[in-house]
């Protein structure tokens, strides 16, 4: 390769053959890395740095992450859509502005992390393998439709606003509360909207104990915690062991 970019512009092969480039021929190269580059090889070309926003920007991660989704959520497919095409983009653009973060992010990044979040969230719809069901239920799907808005809006809270500092959560909490009065207000106004329904068998599963009675959250709070600090107990001495063949102390040669 190296013999490429010389004066004499000849491309060495592999195979020991020589091909000649002509004077009017550009080549242009795509590599991960240059772990393996020579320096002359990189002092030659001219390096063209593509910022991953525009070679894939959040609108074509959130269609993959969406037709992902199609097998199994086919009919809450266009919610899907309108919502993260409404807010991801506006919120990307405001924590890019306005909020800091101790450790830069890219939004690659903060896209993967919120498709995470709402698959971990769409667990609770998938379907039942010990039952052998290939698809969700109509009852699943349906309990999905009512609270998709707000899994995503939850989700998009603790993925893209959770790398900032706390000034920058509260100003990112404030501008999507913003977009939500702009865009959804019946998330805001309706109160049953965000009121969450919880499996009552989940719920008596959480708060039982191992036995399988009993409610920990009240044994939680029967607990009597002492207000002064415990002493810490002194630390034993541990002595070195002895070297091998020598004698304990205090020993006595046999004579």
């Amino acid at each position: 390769m190296n013999s490429v970019f010389d004066d004499s512009k000849k491309l060495c092969l592999v195979s020991g053959e020589v091909i000649p480039l002509t004077p009017y021929l550009n080549m242009i190269f795509e590599v991960e890395d240059l772990r393996v580059a020579f320096p002359v090889i990189v002092s030659r070309c001219g390096m063209i740095y593509l910022e991953p926003s525009t070679t894939v920007p959040h609108s074509a991660r959130t269609f993959s992450w969406i037709h992902s989704q199609k097998e199994m959520f086919e009919t809450h497919i266009d919610q899907f859509q309108d919502m993260l095409l409404i807010y991801l983009g506006q919120c990307l653009n405001f924590i890019r502005r306005n909020c800091p973060e101790a450790v830069p992010t890219v939004d690659a990044n903060l896209c993967m992390a919120l498709f995470n979040m709402l698959e971990s969230l769409f667990l609770l719809y998938l379907p039942d393998i010990t039952m052998d069901e290939t698809k969700p239920s109509q009852t699943k799907l349906d309990d999905m439709g009512e609270c998709l808005d707000h899994l995503i809006i939850f989700s998009i809270l603790w993925s893209l606003g959770a790398t900032t500092n706390v000034e920058g959560k509260l100003a990112f909490n404030y501008f999507l509360l913003g977009l939500i009065k702009e865009n959804n207000p019946e998330l805001l106004d309706n109160s049953d909207a965000v009121e969450v329904n919880v499996d009552e068998e989940q719920e008596k599963d959480y708060n039982q104990d191992e036995e399988g009675d009993g409610d920990q959250s009240e044994k939680a709070q029967q607990q009597d915690l002492p207000r002064e600090p415990t002493p810490m107990k002194k630390k034993r001495e541990i002595q070195p062991a002895p070297n091998k063949g020598s004698l304990p102390p205090n020993s006595k040669i046999p004579t």
